[in-house]
């Protein structure tokens, strides 16, 4: 009978370790308790029942099952080190470190209590013996990043120093090879970090990196692990506001939120910009306004929503500042932002693109500025697929010279900052690009062959899967389009990238007048893309890279703008034309308009276009 308990026992245990790996914790909670129903004496179905338990912050319950597990089994490390955990956990540090020490004595090779006792230490401002026992478990032959990371945060190690931030950058590494799945190695990894006198929350900072890698699940389970945590302060509730503003569809809430942490510390200078960020994708453009006024200058932590505003008003010199660093903060690559223009005679020029493929058009627009300073020698770093473009219209730019003489080095996201200060200096002949002759005049041809009409080019998608924010306000449904779809006269060409075919497909079915080339991919066959843009009578689209082509060919487009749009699309201070590309008129949405509403307003418009053709 005995036998057939344990075995029954031992069944039941093997179910919950499956469930805890299903990550089913309510049915691996059940089978470990039946299992030390049949097993009393069970310490690892115990031991397992009180990870379970705190895992789900029930501490007493955990303690419990872990205090049962050690009254089997005598001073075992493993378990021990739970116990000092789970007081940790609870903010009794003192305990924490009996367990600790207790669990490296029974187990002097056992690294996990090492390192947790270096941490206790470190939680109650005991740096130096923190700093022994991390540096014993290196001692070890462990090389952790997160014990390095911790002795330099024990030694005082600024956080913003190369140092640190290179130890801080090998941790972000590991967060690629950690399995989302399994808490246990994330609760690991977070009890690490989440200290009390640490300089910096690293857990927040962690959370932000896994979410700006779009390593999206990870992120939330990181973040749902450790908030569970002692002593991760409001970083991280700050973190989960910042990202529902870059993705809720209502952000009330957040709104609320955020004021009630401004209330509760109102000398932490990051909230503020926080909300003037949640209230400007609100829509509530003039109280986001008025917060960013009340923000002191001499804060750092900028909202991001404050470089729109300069933009909006033709505040140049603010703009660009706060665009190098709201904007072009994340780039791999950051270059010089300033041009020595006195001295460029005698030296050679290199720009290297640090934005995406549209912004380099829109920037390379400044190229003429450059040139009319006749530099020694013009070299230029961009995307290969505009190297063709760019040499019709600038035959003498090099791409892959090497320098033969001295040369001055700035990003090309870097040469509006020198050359459009004021309003008027957009206001020049821009010098407009020509796509290949050859594939202009296959495009031409192959377009007379759709049907009679105006050619119309249209797309429905832009922003990313990383920022649902930005991306639902460049964003439709395609059936938004119906209402133009129906327009006698006219000839719908598509020029929306990514996988389109199906919906597409499904539109063809019912409007004949509705044309997708599948022989061009819009991302690598740039040149033919450019060709067929050009011998369009008109582009109707939302805000992705395919608009920027045709303001750069010159080609009359209607920019379907969200609300609020993005910085890029100021006026001209004339007229609702762009100032970057003079054939681009910019038709923004109002807050409460739909983008149904938004197309039925130009039907009139387009109907009398289609008809005088």
């Amino acid at each position: 009978m005995t036998n057939k308990k344990e075995q029954k026992a031992l069944t039941l245990y093997e179910k919950g370790l499956k469930a805890v790996e299903a990550n089913k914790a309510p049915n691996a909670i059940k089978y470990y308790r039946e299992a030390i129903n049949l097993k009393p004496d069970f310490y690892q179905a115990h031991n397992n029942l009180g990870n379970l338990y705190q895992a789900k912050r029930n501490f007493e319950a955990a303690l419990s099952s872990f205090k049962a597990a050690l009254a089997i089994t005598g001073d075992n490390a493993i378990i021990l080190n739970n116990i000092g955990n789970n007081y940790r956990l609870q903010g009794s540090v003192d305990t924490a470190l009996t367990y600790f020490r207790k669990a490296v004595f029974k187990d002097p090779t056992y690294v996990s209590a090492q390192l947790n006792l270096g941490i206790a230490l470190f939680d109650i401002g005991e740096k130096e013996s923190a700093i022994e026992a991390f540096e014993s478990a290196k001692s070890k032959g462990v090389s952790s990043l997160l014990i390095n990371l911790m002795l330099l945060q024990s030694k005082n190690i600024a956080p913003d120093s190369q140092v640190y931030l290179m130890a801080a950058n090998d941790l972000y590494v590991q967060l690629k090879h950690v399995d989302p799945s399994n808490p246990y190695k994330i609760r690991a990894l977070f009890s690490a970090i989440t200290v009390e006198h640490s300089n910096d929350c690293l857990a927040a900072t962690m959370v932000d990196f896994a979410y700006s890698k779009n390593l999206i699940f990870l992120a939330e389970k990181l973040y749902e692990t450790a908030k569970t945590l002692p002593n991760c302060t409001d970083k991280l509730y700050t973190y989960l506001l910042q990202k529902n503003i870059n993705s809720e569809d209502n952000l009330t809430n957040t709104i609320r939120a955020i004021k009630t942490l401004i209330v509760k510390n109102p000398s932490e200078d990051s909230y503020p910009s926080l909300l003037a960020d949640a209230l400007f994708w609100d829509g509530s453009l003039e109280e986001a306004r008025d917060t960013i006024n009340s923000i002191p200058l001499t804060v750092k932590n900028r909202p991001s929503c404050e470089s729109w505003f300069a933009f909006n008003d033709h505040d140049f010199s603010t703009a660009w500042n706060l665009y190098k660093v709201n904007i072009r903060g994340g780039n791999t690559y950051e270059s010089n932002t300033t041009l020595d223009t006195e001295n460029i005679h005698n030296m050679g020029i290199k720009v290297v693109a640090d934005q995406g493929i549209g912004d380099q058009l829109m920037f390379i627009t400044c190229l003429d500025d450059l040139i009319q300073l006749n530099p020694k020698e013009l070299i230029l770093k961009c995307d290969p697929r505009l190297h063709a473009l760019i040499n019709r219209s600038y035959p003498d730019i090099s791409f892959t010279k090497e320098q033969s003489t001295a040369y001055q080095e700035i990003g090309l996201s870097s040469l509006p900052s020198v050359f459009r200060n004021k309003i008027s200096s957009f206001q020049k002949n821009l010098n407009q690009f020509t796509p290949d002759s050859e594939k202009k005049k296959y495009w031409e041809n192959r377009l007379c062959s759709v049907g009679k009409g105006i050619k119309v080019g249209f797309a429905w998608k832009g922003g990313t899967a990383r920022d649902k924010r930005l991306a639902s306000k460049k964003s439709f449904d395609l059936k938004t389009f119906e209402d133009f779809f129906n327009i006698p006269n006219t000839q719908w060409i598509n020029l929306q990238y990514g996988d389109v075919a199906n919906e597409l497909s499904a539109f063809r079915e019912n409007y004949s007048n509705v044309h997708y080339f599948q022989e061009i991919d819009p991302i690598t066959e740039i040149e033919n893309q450019l060709a067929l843009i050009y011998n369009l009578d008109l582009v109707i689209q939302i805000d992705n890279s395919s608009v920027h082509f045709s303001g750069a060919l010159g080609v009359k487009t209607w920019l379907l703008l969200g609300y609020p749009h993005d910085f890029r699309w100021f006026s001209n201070g004339i007229n609702e034309q762009s100032s970057w590309y003079p054939s681009v008129k910019m038709i923004k949405k109002g807050r409460e308009q739909t983008w149904q509403a938004l197309v039925a307003s130009l039907v009139p418009e387009l109907t009398a276009l289609a008809e005088d053709k």
